[in-house]
């Protein structure tokens, strides 16, 4: 999810609830809500306070408490994660793609008791060798047979 620096906090959250108000509408859904909020977790202010006010009522977690965002003159926290999964690690990972960091959560989830059906796919690789070799066996039938009735 992005929300632009300059959009209306207001038509923000009012849009976030509406969606998280939808995807707790089915019983044990596990919730992944990742995105560059532009609400800086560390500032208290009126949109951080919003912020956590939505996180808290879907009983989503913050996972990410590392600046996501360093430049020469800030150090932020206007990524992050929220999940209701409550087994998971996160971090921040600096790179030398965007000012911005990745972030990288890690959810442990428990195998399952119910059986999982194998399922088994075959696929024809094509390849021009393949299609010599196929050329090949084809002039080795007899079409006679075939051709002349």
């Amino acid at each position: 999810m992005y929300r632009a620096p300059s959009g209306d906090l207001n038509v923000f959250f009012t849009i976030l609830e509406d969606i998280l108000q939808t995807a707790t509408m089915k019983h044990n859904r596990k919730i992944l809500l990742l995105g560059d909020f532009h609400i800086p977790r560390w500032k208290e202010d009126n949109s951080n306070a919003m912020m956590k006010d939505v996180i808290g009522s879907f009983d989503l977690s913050i996972t990410i408490t590392e600046p996501t965002k360093v430049t020469k003159n800030t150090v932020s926290t206007i990524d992050n994660i929220f999940t209701n999964d409550k087994d998971f690690s996160s971090s921040v990972v600096a790179m030398a793609l965007s000012n911005h960091y990745a972030q990288r959560l890690r959810i442990i989830m428990p195998i399952s008791s119910a059986k999982v059906e194998n399922t088994y796919t075959e696929r024809r690789i094509i390849t021009s060798g393949n299609l010599t070799e196929m050329e090949e066996y084809v002039n080795t039938i007899d079409w006679s047979s075939i051709i002349n009735d």
